[in-house]
């Protein structure tokens, strides 16, 4: 008599050979294969997710001032008061712990009046040389701190933006501010 053919493989009618473990680890091995290869896919994706939220929180966290000669960006915690000029082009913001506001015209502040104590620094804002002047220094009352900047805009115009301030945590959100300004050049 003829025997029928043996089935052979791995599991030819009997029991399971292979452990159900062994198949897990044959699924986290294909995984670590298939990530060697798309690493750089994966990562980049995940960089532009980061980003995507980062700039959203950015956006929903301040607001940016336009006019006609420049703009810059405050916290949403700042408003806009009724301050105005007389000879040059003045707005003040105010919020707790801090008040800000900018003189933009021929008259405005290069620190004549500052302490002697002002510590200042020459930086860069939007591709023009600035001077920072910062002070611990009551100009209004209850307000201990203060900073400003000066940018010369032309020759007879400047840009002067001060902030008076609580406590260390509002200057360093006035250079913030600072850094932040651009101004528009005048067309031709």
């Amino acid at each position: 008599m003829k025997r029928p053919n043996k089935i052979t493989g791995a599991n030819a009618g009997g029991p399971h050979h292979l452990p159900i473990r062994a198949l897990w680890a044959a699924r986290i091995a294909q995984f670590g294969r298939w990530t060697r290869g798309n690493m750089r896919s994966l990562c980049l994706f995940v960089a532009m997710l980061l980003a995507a939220v980062g700039s959203g929180q950015e956006e929903q966290s301040s607001q940016k001032i336009q006019n006609k000669s420049f703009s810059f960006s405050i916290p949403l915690s700042l408003k806009k008061s009724d301050a105005h000029g007389i000879d040059s082009f003045v707005e003040e913001y105010v919020g707790a712990g801090i008040k800000l506001s900018f003189d933009f015209g021929i008259y405005s502040n290069n620190f004549g009046d500052r302490p002697k104590d002002t510590k200042f620094e020459k930086v860069k804002i939007n591709g023009r040389a600035a001077r920072i002047g910062t002070a611990k220094h009551e100009f209004p009352e209850g307000y201990p701190h203060s900073t400003q900047v000066y940018i010369q805009v032309s020759e007879n115009v400047a840009l002067s933006m001060f902030a008076a301030c609580k406590s260390e945590k509002e200057v360093a959100m006035a250079k913030k501010v600072f850094e932040s300004i651009v101004l528009h050049e005048k067309k031709s």
